[in-house]
């Protein structure tokens, strides 16, 4: 678990850097910072269960606000272009990306949280 930890520390780090040049970074700094800050707490083992759900909750309700733009955009999800070159094609796989990144979170959360309550549970 630890070094799952680690791996997303980075990943989330390196995602959070990422979004400076998107047209609204803050958002998306501060979901990615506080995804990365809760796996690293986990790392130091200081790391809490409701930090985690915290996070993923907000991932997910951020998730469930932006469904109803990828499903009302005329233009179908291309696949190939959501996992291909980074350049934003057009705002569905933009969304789309959105989307898949709240996801990563919220689930990683998730496994954090749950992870922690059953540790909690044990003791």
């Amino acid at each position: 678990m630890k070094t799952a930890n680690i791996i997303f520390v980075f990943l989330f780090l390196f995602s959070a850097v990422l979004q400076f040049n998107d047209p609204d970074p803050v958002n998306w700094v501060l979901i990615y910072t506080m995804a990365a800050l809760s796996s690293a707490l986990f790392v130091v083992k200081k790391g809490s269960w409701y930090f985690s759900a915290f996070t993923g909750m907000i991932a997910f309700f951020w998730m469930l606000f932006l469904l109803p733009a990828l499903s009302d955009s005329p233009i179908p999800i291309a696949w190939a272009e959501v996992f291909g070159e980074a350049e934003m094609k057009t705002e569905t796989v933009e969304i789309t990306r959105e989307i898949l990144g709240l996801l990563i979170v919220f689930a990683w959360m998730g496994v954090l949280a749950l992870n922690a309550l059953k540790d909690k549970n044990n003791k």
